[in-house]
């Protein structure tokens, strides 16, 4: 009896060995981990490859310009689910909060089919896109963020694709950043759902410029329109350039329209939901993008200040003069299109 209670003692200390042995060695194996595990203590990956600074590298350029990494185009190399959510973490920039899209994970900003490629901008480029995806994030890659007050100037709601931007009544609307040059030929599109109640004065779609060199980019109510001294008709696009550009061309009230404005130097192409009208006549500039707003004059100038009634979605500006053929392949049918 006392031999077998020596040789059960000798088992147990042999076990107390072991794990000690085991624990000995789980501390090792989990200290390359002390910046991330998954549940089970093991490393998921992120943190040995993860730049200087930790897991909000993968967010933003850290100067609030929304700039996308890699993980955003897709490439997804050793990625785990927990490194998908350490990039999904939120940057707070001037423009508002930065959306889960902005850090490559996929959610209602990246719904919709993809706009086919613009053929014939004459050497232009796209300088602002907003897809309003409960951020004011510009989309272009060029980090030229919007700046608005959310509550005040918009408040997010359904878009076009997604969500857009309700325009805020007695708020100032968006205003585009940047220090890039808008001069010559350029054009400014939008998806705009206009007020069926909306009236009075012309409701500035895009405002650009400043003091008394202003162009005004407008939609008329639908209920007395007014624009000054221009006659105009209800629901039309019209275009204050110092003189009165009018249209034929309506939109309407109560429903998504796709508008933009393309100059091309001596004239602008008015384009509504896949309909054409040319309107001549210079444009004032050059001006700034900050120099942009968007259902507002918040620039001020001659005229009182005017807010448009309704909602806006899939903001973008461009230099350059959009062909009626590209302007027609971002229309898409009436189906509209993800430009990014």
């Amino acid at each position: 009896m006392g031999r077998a209670f020596v040789r059960v003692v000798a088992v147990l200390l042999a076990a107390g060995a072991v794990a000690a042995c085991a624990a000995v060695a789980g501390l090792d194996s989990y200290s390359p981990c002390n910046e991330g595990c998954d549940d089970g203590g093991r490393p998921d990956g992120s943190s040995s490859h993860a730049p200087e600074g930790g897991p909000d590298a993968h967010d933003a350029d850290g100067g609030g310009q929304g700039t996308v990494d890699a993980m955003s185009e897709g490439d997804g190399a050793g990625e785990t689910a927990d490194d998908a959510s350490d990039s999904a973490t939120t940057t707070e920039t001037e423009a508002g909060m930065l959306d889960a899209s902005d850090a490559g994970e996929r959610d209602a900003s990246d719904a919709g089919p993809t706009c086919p490629a613009v053929t014939d901008l004459d050497g232009g480029r796209l300088l602002v896109y907003y897809p309003f995806e409960g951020s004011l994030a510009d989309e272009s890659g060029n980090g030229n963020n919007g700046v608005a007050t959310v509550g005040t100037d918009i408040t997010y709601t359904t878009g076009k694709l997604g969500q857009g931007v309700s325009i805020s009544m007695g708020g100032h609307g968006v205003k585009a950043t940047g220090t890039t040059q808008v001069s010559g030929p350029k054009t400014l599109c939008a998806w705009i759902n206009p007020a069926a109640a909306a009236s009075g004065q012309a409701m500035p779609v895009f405002v650009g410029g400043a003091g008394s060199t202003v162009d005004y980019y407008d939609v008329e109510p639908a209920v007395s329109p007014s624009a000054g001294s221009c006659t105009v008709t209800a629901n039309t696009l019209f275009m204050d350039n110092g003189a009165c550009s009018t249209s034929a061309l309506a939109v309407t009230p109560g429903a998504w329209n796709f508008v933009c404005y393309a100059y091309a130097g001596s004239s602008t192409t008015f384009f509504v939901n896949g309909g054409t009208h040319v309107a001549s006549g210079a444009q004032y500039d050059p001006y700034t993008l900050a120099q942009i707003a968007i259902g507002s004059n918040l620039l001020g100038g001659s005229t009182t200040e005017a807010l448009f009634d309704g909602s806006m979605d899939e903001v973008s500006v461009w230099s350059g003069a959009l062909s009626v053929s590209d302007m027609t392949g971002i229309y898409n049918g009436g189906s509209g299109c993800r430009l990014r």
